[in-house]
């Protein structure tokens, strides 16, 4: 072989390795186009440069988009676009100059200066922003609005706060002034308990680590002990101490976070304070959240993106959604977003790319209301960005590609993607964060050019301790490097990378075998380990294929189950690193040089396609899917799919193979309890369901529990609209015609035909100059409703003018739609004012599909596990209550009386919540306790009905979501209560929950309602009501202002009052309210008739509501006060 062919294969191997996927293309004038990839070893590469000649061939060189020819005496880069750069020109030159002389293509210094110094420039620069997090974290006490909004709780930021400092207490009373000698490990799965313990820690100085309470006990055990905790909080939100006294920390650090480990255990990463303060006030400043944004947080309490994506949502006042696995199916996570005005969440790139891709998916996103969309923890899938282009969503909503590994605190390049995207080979990473520095290097760790492939090294603010209690693998993957006369600690990320001209860093590949499925970052040599740990198996080796995990083994066993070693598995490896598929083989196969040929195993699952049968039915159809996606020949349908083997990866995985198939299975019923047998499958796409009207009279918007007699007509919801701009009459009157006539419930109620001034009462008001604005319109509006009836006028829009401004008074009758659908009219009336052909259907035609499969649920009996309450609840007949009966037509408005009371001041609610929350209760058990023993002392008789207004938009398994529909959502359903035997008053309280707690929850007012007429369940009315009002979790001034420029309306003032005739009836006999607010603590409002309850009566029941309230103050250690009452 010659001194040329020796360079020229010497050129080849070079350029291998220069290219990002160790592939490229040669094609001579002698010989056909070869492709050859390194990993087969560089035989093949030397053999080609043997046979090359220079006096008679020419070649041409393709890899990374551009072709490079070379011939007797040239060697050049055909493309001259993408050699731009003069240093690109020069490295040519270089090796050019190379074949054609004495030089070595090894001594040749691939990197000029002036290329060496633009690779620095672009590489970042860290700026000490000086971030503290326990000032970060002091944000949080600024606020009073909603924090946290779970699939059944809502928490404001007060009774975060209030968690908090609950554990901050517990926490200083342990440490005693030694913070930094304890760890706390976090085993919870509730936001509330999870997050106030995280900021609790942090504000204490006490590190911490969050367990994922799914986790195998094996691996929760194993990161107990490698962490070193000696404290632990679980879902009782109570510090234990593991271990007594303190131990030996780094008083610097912030948190451990555990990721997939390649020794058949996971490593965990320590965090220091400074780290996640600088990242979390970079990230702060760059997505710049408010008061008005709504993040939804699908990530696990066990990652450092969860810490990340809490912490920025709450210093800056926003409301965080947490959902359960539900939201999952495409649809549903649309419809979600859509309801609750998500501005901002994190994905992984191929969760996003099935919400892509369902029908009319163009529509769907366009009706959310996202700002942000974060896609992060896999590479991002170039579809998506040609998906983003076709719907036209560049323009609405920023599409953010985040990079970052946890060993430098999360995210430490980013990218805002935009259609200039689209002309790239890879979608890039992004640039470095203004914290972080970031370099390629080669073996060699030296810098590599533009466009050329190396490992990604990174430093700055986020570099963390390294691994915990692992110094071999720290000084491994952490090193000193002078890169620019200045050493600094870089982290090498094992990714392989490229920067482009622009300064856009692009991922390549890994050096080693750690992958990410779904965002889940997983060492494939974990799997392996504990595959090797099963006695059986001699060899194994895991690869994969997209999201899919296949596993080979060499097995020993007579009888191999791939099931049986998934259940060893599970019992020390987290759900998503099980392998989906398990195959036996006699010897894995191996490369020349005696390593596991991957590649090959690669080929043996690539493109794996789910074979089924067409013709079969589509449970059948279904039974085929499962099997080969969970990887089983055998599937026992009594099963559920989780117990069966499947997980929330897998069972879009199904969902989607279904699709394809013109066959829809819903994700949440996939991943909850059913029986396979019983999964429900729908054929075809999916139809708009027509309801009868029988169907519709069954279960459209009512009260029927509370029509039981009349005069209770004049029940009058109202709300007001400001208006700066100015809006006619016939705007208004188009206004509420449209929503007339597309507003489902409200088109039912006045027919086709609209008579607008007969059926509404629509009139534009002028005010007179002698009378103060306010003052008249309270007056009209008082007039107004008692002119309303549910028969006749149900809904009154009245157009105020004083000159200064106008403002929208919307009059609904409570008969015939609830509050919150007022709300949502409102809303729709701000909206169409602003764009009258803006109207949005979408939710309100989920409103008939709910109906129908209400009916098909009550048809099916659903609800009969509800009877026997129902049933119990309303045979209870009370003596007392039967003999006023008689004389109920006394109970009007006229004679009606209001007390209140303050209860528990700011300060005293505080410690009151405190002391219960550790005995696993709340100020709404304690309320309803007070009331039990208030109404059993006043009867008589132990057993009773409180009647409570049960929300019946509470989401129903099975069942369309109609949380912002307009209709009847609610009804006054009985709660059954057996006042406890003597025992401690803590004892009553806990014992009164559980009876709450047995009531029906989830749809529960639909099944009452059917069940009420179905069953004749017309035992007495609950005439005696309890409510608990939290009025720092709704603030309907606060939901309704609006601050967008382009808005004709620039406030909404919300003014719920439920104003009576004074001849009309009441209801209720008694009305029992507690009523929580941030500034004036817990008030009693006792609302009672005095024609048919006297004084002494009432006395007597103060007097009851003392004695409750001096138990619970002797128990928080309060001196005894009289209960301040007001008229």
């Amino acid at each position: 072989m010659s001194s040329f062919n020796n360079k020229l294969a010497a050129l080849f191997i070079m350029l291998a390795k220069m290219n990002d996927d160790s592939r490229f293309v040669f094609a001579s004038s002698r010989e056909k186009s070869l492709k050859i990839k390194l990993e087969a070893g560089i035989q093949p590469l030397i053999d080609f440069a043997n046979q090359f000649s220079p006096a008679d061939d020419t070649l041409t060189i393709e890899f990374d988009c551009t072709q490079y020819y070379l011939d007797t005496k040239n060697f050049y880069c055909v493309d001259a676009n993408n050699v731009s750069l003069p240093w690109q020109k020069e490295r040519l030159s270089k090796i050019e100059a190379s074949l054609f002389c004495d030089i070595t293509i090894a001594a040749i210094d691939m990197i000029s200066v002036e290329e060496r110094e633009w690779l620095l420039s672009i590489s970042g620069e860290v700026k000490n922003n000086n971030a503290d997090i326990a000032q970060l974290l002091s944000a949080i006490y600024d606020y009073q609005h909603l924090a946290l909004r779970t699939v059944d709780r809502e928490i404001s930021y007060l009774e975060l706060i209030n968690q908090v400092e609950s554990l901050r207490r517990q926490l200083v009373a342990i440490a005693k002034g030694k913070s930094q000698g304890y760890r706390l490990a976090i085993l919870a799965s509730d936001p509330l308990v999870v997050i106030s313990t995280i900021i609790a820690s942090l504000l204490e100085r006490i590190s911490f680590l969050v367990i994922d309470v799914k986790l195998p006990d094996a691996r929760k055990q194993f990161m107990l002990n490698h962490s070193d905790a000696n404290l632990l909080v679980e879902a009782d939100a109570l510090v234990t101490i593991m271990v007594d006294g303190p131990k030996r920390f780094n008083p610097d650090a912030a948190y451990i976070v555990y990721t997939s480990g390649t020794t058949g255990n996971p490593k965990g990463i320590e965090v220091n304070r400074a780290n996640i303060a600088a990242k979390i006030a970079t990230s702060k400043n760059f997505y710049n959240l408010n008061k008005s944004d709504h993040t939804l947080c699908m990530l696990s309490a066990a990652t450092d993106t969860y810490l990340q994506q809490v912490l920025i949502s709450l210093i800056s006042g926003a409301t965080i959604y947490f959902a359960d696995d539900a939201i999952l199916d495409p649809e549903r996570f649309l419809t979600f977003c859509q309801n609750n005005s998500i501005t901002f969440t994190d994905l992984p790139p191929s969760f996003c790319l099935t919400l892509l891709e369902i029908d009319q998916a163009k529509a769907r996103w366009h009706k959310t209301s996202l700002r942000y969309l974060v896609l992060g923890g896999e590479e991002l899938n170039k579809n998506i960005l040609i998906k983003w282009a076709e719907f036209d969503l560049f323009s609405k909503c920023q599409l953010i590609n985040e990079y970052g590994p946890s060993e430098v605190t999360i995210t430490s390049l980013v990218h805002i993607l935009s259609e200039r995207d689209l002309g790239k080979p890879r979608v890039p990473i992004g640039k470095p964060t203004q914290d972080t520095r970031a370099i390629i290097l080669n073996e060699h760790y030296e810098l590599v050019g533009a466009g050329l492939s190396g490992e990604l090294w990174l430093c700055g603010n986020g570099v963390s301790n390294g691994y915990y209690n692992d110094v071999e693998k720290t000084n491994d993957r952490f090193k000193k490097l002078a890169i620019d006369n200045k050493e600094s600690i870089y982290y090498r990320t094992g990714d392989i990378c490229n920067v482009n001209e622009s300064g856009e860093y692009t991922f390549l590949g890994r050096s080693d075998n750690q992958i990410q499925i779904y965002g889940k970052r997983i060492e494939l040599e974990e799997i392996e380990a504990n595959l090797l740990a099963i006695v059986h198996i001699s060899d194994a080796a895991v690869v994969v294929d997209g999201q899919t995990i296949h596993a080979f083994v060499v097995s020993s066993a007579d009888e191999f189950s791939a099931e049986e070693i998934k259940r060893s598995l599970k019992e020390r490896l987290p759900h998503f690193c099980i392998p989906h598929f398990i195959k036996k083989l006699d010897v894995l196969p191996k490369t020349p040089i005696g390593k596991i040929d991957r590649n090959s195993l690669k080929m043996q699952v690539k493109n794996k396609v789910i074979a089924v049968d067409k013709s079969a039915t589509p449970k059948a159809l279904l039974i085929s899917v499962l099997q080969q996606v969970i990887g089983t020949q055998t599937l026992n349908d009594q099963l559920s799919f989780t117990q069966s083997g499947g997980d929330s990866i897998l069972a879009i995985a199904v969902v989607l193979h279904l699709k394809s198939h013109q066959l829809f299975l819903d994700v949440a019923e996939l991943l909850g309890p059913t029986k396979i047998e019983n999964l429900s499958i729908r054929s075809g796409r999916k139809v708009r369901i027509k309801i009868t009207d029988e169907a519709i009279n069954t279960l459209m918007p009512n009260k029927r529990s509370m029509l039981g007699f009349g005069g209770i007509n004049q029940w009058i919801l109202e709300l007001n609209l400001m208006v700066m701009g100015n809006i006619s009459a016939r705007e208004v009157e188009r206004v509420v015609r449209i929503i007339i006539r597309k507003h489902p419930a409200l088109k039912l109620h006045f027919g086709e035909k609209i008579h607008l001034r007969d059926d509404i009462y629509f009139k534009t008001l002028a005010a007179p100059s002698d009378v103060p604005y306010e003052t008249w319109k309270h007056n009209q509006a008082a007039n107004l409703r008692r002119e309303m009836n549910v028969a006749t006028k149900p809904w009154s829009v009245v157009l105020y003018e004083n000159g200064e401004h106008k403002e929208i008074g919307v009059f609904v009758n409570h008969l015939l739609v609830d509050d919150v659908s007022l709300l949502v009219i409102t809303n729709t009336i701000n909206q169409l004012l602003a764009n009258p052909q803006k109207f949005d259907r979408t939710i309100d035609q989920q409103l008939f599909i709910w109906q129908q499969q209400i009916l098909e649920k009550t048809l099916n009996d659903e609800f009969k596990e509800d009877i026997p309450y129902w049933s119990k609840a309303t045979s209870v007949h009370n003596k007392k209550l039967i003999k006023i009966e008689d004389t109920i037509g006394l109970n009007q408005v006229r004679y009606q009386k209001l007390i209140t009371f303050d209860f528990f001041s700011v300060e005293q609610l505080r410690i009151v919540k405190e002391t219960l929350s550790l005995r696993g209760l709340t100020v709404f058990d304690l309320s309803m306790t007070c009331v039990a023993n208030v109404v059993e002392s006043w009867l008589g008789e132990s057993e009773f009905c409180v009647g409570m207004d049960i929300n019946g938009r509470t989401p129903l398994k099975g069942c369309a979501d109609v949380n912002s529909a307009v209709g009847w959502f609610s009804a006054s359903a009985p709660l059954y209560l057996h006042a406890p035997d003597q025992m401690d008053f803590i004892e009553q309280v806990a014992a009164i929950k559980k009876q709450y707690n047995d009531m029906p929850k989830g749809g529960c007012s639909f099944g009452w309602l059917v069940n009420y007429s179905r069953h004749s369940f017309f035992g007495p009315p609950q005439r005696i009501r309890f409510a608990y009002e939290n009025h720092n979790i709704y603030n309907g001034n606060e939901v309704f202002h609006i601050r967008s420029k382009d808005l004709t309306i620039q406030e909404i003032k919300a003014e719920c009052k439920f104003d009576f005739d004074p001849e009309s009836l009441m209801y209720y006999l008694l009305d029992f309210q507690f009523v929580e607010r941030s500034t004036s603590g817990l008030e009693l409002r006792v609302n009672y008739p005095t024609k048919l309850v006297d004084t002494e009566t009432i006395n007597a029941m103060i007097a009851c509501f003392h004695v409750c309230r001096d138990q619970i103050m002797a128990i928080c250690n309060f001196p005894v006060e009289e209960l301040a009452m007001a008229d």
